[in-house]
């Protein structure tokens, strides 16, 4: 029997010098909504720019923190 597992990856960026990049879903997760609440913030302006590498949506974890604590990104 196979055990699923999942975790939290990250994403490095060249441009980002180490940032920490999250993907959409686990941002998503972290910030309480669910992806398609991702997609109309980002839609009006209203969440974090994401980066995208390949087809792959990720967000910055300092913004992602940053627009947690309600400060502008």
């Amino acid at each position: 029997m196979q055990e699923t597992v999942t975790s939290q990856r990250s994403f490095a960026s060249p441009g980002d010098e180490g940032e920490r990049l999250i993907s959409l879903r686990n941002a998503a997760a972290r910030v309480g909504v669910s992806s398609r609440t991702i997609y109309r913030l980002l839609a009006s302006s209203a969440f974090p720019k994401p980066r995208r590498i390949g087809r792959k949506i990720l967000f910055r974890h300092s913004d992602l923190l940053a627009y947690m604590k309600g400060g502008a990104v």
